[in-house]
């Protein structure tokens, strides 16, 4: 099992991970989520059989998963 914690504890992460454009403040985050006409288009969804994500990485004789 494959976890992510923490990925958007910053405005900055949190306005990536949505689409939204980089804020200068915490709260234009939120005033880009709420005006429809600021956030961009997304990307259709795409499912891959790989990628970095599901490497395991062995360095030092221990494999990070």
């Amino acid at each position: 099992m494959r976890l992510i914690s923490g990925a958007t504890n910053s405005s900055k992460r949190l306005a990536i991970t949505m689409g939204l454009p980089v804020p200068s403040r915490p709260l234009d985050v939120v005033r880009a989520y709420r005006d429809p006409h600021e956030v961009p288009p997304s990307d259709p969804a795409q499912t891959v059989a790989n990628g970095p994500v599901l490497e395991n990485i062995d360095r030092d004789d221990k494999v990070t998963c």
